[in-house]
């Protein structure tokens, strides 16, 4: 009797009643451990534990963004900064990026310094030096400050000067000069673009400008001839209309051409002794040795 009732209790349902069916919820497993579709045994009972509370099976959350393609840049500027290209993406588009920069010389610029001795040069734009105390830098020149220098004041560049004419005189000496051209009226020689400052006529009380007097200096005509025929063009010019018809016109009204004229002619072919008897005369008797 004892055994017949704990067969019983195992096999039976708890609450008493007719069994379940093996393989339904409720009931035992069958003898291979399984039970009908949808159901676990557990324990050696069917149970339905129903839909899975752990969220089913994980979200891959899509594709990952691997940034497209990186930009590989615009071309490079000659001398400028090379593009970074295009800019990297996380929203799945794809970088605009350009062709690789091809341009721009990995050279090193070489400055052009030549002939200046300050601010920068014209290629690099890289500094040619620095100027001394007291001194501005003009156009890659060293110069002394404003005001600037007046015809006659000894400088260094033409940078310096009023007038923008920095020469060398006949002694070696560079000074400044003026503009004043051929036959213009001048103070003193620095007035003159080249050349002297000579009074033009015996009884002229003006000077004027004579470039001429280069011709001279070319041909390596004598001091002496040179002033012999600077006072025998004076005489052309004082005589005026009755001077002599052997003298070419242009002579006659041409100060500084005169001049040029003489000196390549008799000039040249005179010795010195010549010369200076032509200059002794000249100055002795003026305006009385009009034909």
């Amino acid at each position: 009797m004892v055994a017949t009732m704990v067969l019983g209790l195992a096999c039976g349902p708890t609450g008493g009643g007719t069994s379940v069916p093996a393989g339904t919820e409720g009931g035992p497993c069958y003898g291979n451990g399984t039970c009908n579709d949808g159901l676990d045994c557990k324990s050696n009972l069917c149970v339905n534990f129903g839909p899975s509370e752990t969220g089913g099976s994980i979200g891959t959350g899509g594709q990952t963004d691997t940034g497209g393609q990186v930009g590989t840049g615009g071309q490079v500027g000659t001398g400028g900064v090379p593009s970074t290209g295009g800019v990297v993406r996380y929203d799945g588009g794809v970088g605009t990026g350009g062709q690789a920069g091809t341009g721009g010389s990995s050279a090193a610029c070489v400055p052009s310094c030549s002939g200046r001795a300050c601010g920068p040069d014209p290629v690099c734009q890289k500094s040619c030096g620095t100027c001394a105390a007291g001194l501005n830098c003009s156009a890659g020149v060293c110069i002394s400050p404003t005001p600037l220098k007046v015809n006659g004041d000894t400088c260094s560049a033409s940078q310096e000067c009023a007038s923008g004419i920095c020469a060398t005189s006949k002694v070696g000496e560079q000074h400044c000069y003026g503009t004043g051209t051929a036959n213009s009226v001048c103070g003193d020689t620095y007035d003159c673009y080249g050349g002297i400052c000579v009074y033009k006529s015996l009884a002229a009380t003006t000077m004027v400008c004579v470039p001429g007097i280069t011709t001279c200096t070319t041909l390596n005509v004598t001091d002496e001839c040179q002033n012999s025929t600077i006072l025998f063009c004076r005489l052309i010019q004082s005589c005026g209309s009755s001077v002599s018809t052997n003298v070419p016109s242009v002579d006659k009204t041409d100060f500084n051409q005169c001049i040029a004229n003489e000196c390549a002619g008799s000039g040249t072919s005179m010795t010195t002794a010549q010369c200076l008897n032509v200059t002794n005369t000249i100055t002795t008797y003026g305006v009385s040795d009009c034909p």
